[in-house]
């Protein structure tokens, strides 16, 4: 009897935690939203904290297409820096054929005050689902 009545308990207690942890998901990274009235336009970016801390903000987002069947598979950041910086920066986005996550990466250097542009380009293959978040880290 000590066995049934321990495994509901622990069940009740797991479950709590977790629906605790749900509400404080947002503190690790800031979320800005791109609102445009183009279909295919970028609608959510993830800017991880880090970034932010050192002074990386993102000002707009754009979908480009490296190749000739227009498919969207680079995305341009204009980056503003309110800090020197240099580091290498990584982004993760969806893929519309497979579902999976895409990552590119790209050393980014700015200097204090500055608006850069910076492309991440994926595989040629990649279409850029723009109905989930795109994650910059």
């Amino acid at each position: 009897m000590k066995h049934p009545l321990f495994n509901l308990v622990f069940c009740a207690l797991v479950f709590t935690a977790c629906q605790g942890d749900k509400n404080n998901t947002t503190n690790s990274a800031e979320t800005s939203v791109v609102k445009t009235k183009n279909e295919g336009a970028i609608q959510q970016i993830n800017t991880a904290a880090n970034l932010i801390e050192k002074g990386v903000k993102i000002n707009r987002a754009f979908l480009d297409s490296s190749t000739k069947d227009s498919v969207a598979n680079a995305v341009t950041l204009q980056l503003n820096f309110d800090k020197d910086f240099h580091d290498v920066v990584y982004i993760k986005v969806m893929d519309k054929t497979d579902g999976k996550e895409k990552r590119a990466k790209l050393e980014i250097k700015g200097e204090q005050g500055h608006i850069d542009d910076f492309s991440f380009t994926f595989n040629k293959n990649v279409d850029i689902d723009t109905t989930q978040p795109i994650i910059v880290e």
